[in-house]
């Protein structure tokens, strides 16, 4: 098993998204009503949401992928600015005439964030089916992306510590590692370690 081994240095900046939580459906459910109400129209391709910092689960910050007048944008909301981003600085490509890409357009009804929580307990399983050198597990990122044929593509990100492995200081800093585990949801539903 391979997962990924980030260090946290204790520097992070505070903010706390109004304490919504990644790992909470009605928090998610909550903060798409705003995405709604910023984006109506049916031109959505990704929605994801990242934590505000590692080890952490409130909300951070939020992307929306979307399409119009033939090019696709990308809006993000952060918990810093507390506002999204200048829709004339996020243009990322010419999309004019991309029939693949139209058939992926969704309006945010579309994307369903209610099995979050099912899907990281899901997970955190998964893991501890596999090992028991894990522990302090924290949903980091979830991202839905729609696909050409009417489905979405669901990826999210699981923070967590090694058990025994305690904080550690580096000159004036506190260095905790943590660990970055990767899934994604099959066409059955089901959550599935991603190597």
């Amino acid at each position: 098993m391979l997962i990924a081994l980030v260090t946290l240095s204790a520097f992070t900046a505070c903010s706390s998204f109004e304490s919504k939580k990644i790992s909470n459906k009605e928090d998610l459910a909550a903060f798409k009503e705003e995405i709604k109400s910023t984006f109506p129209d049916k031109n959505i391709l990704d929605i994801s949401f990242m934590a505000s910092e590692n080890l952490k689960d409130d909300i951070g910050i939020v992307s929306v992928f979307y399409y119009t007048d033939g090019k696709v944008y990308q809006q993000t909301y952060t918990s810093f600015n507390k506002s999204w981003g200048d829709p004339s600085k996020s243009s990322l490509f010419q999309a004019d005439g991309d029939d693949e890409l139209k058939k992926r357009l969704k309006s945010v009804d579309d994307f369903d964030f209610s099995k979050t929580t099912d899907y990281f307990n899901q997970a955190i399983s998964v893991v501890k089916e596999m090992t028991d050198e894990f522990e302090g597990f924290k949903l980091y990122s979830i991202e839905q992306e729609s696909l050409a044929d009417g489905t979405f593509e669901i990826e999210f990100t699981l923070n967590a510590t090694k058990v025994g492995e305690g904080t550690t200081l580096e000159g004036r800093n506190r260095v905790i590692n943590y660990y970055e585990i990767n899934f994604k949801v099959n066409d059955k539903g089901e959550v599935e370690y991603v190597d």
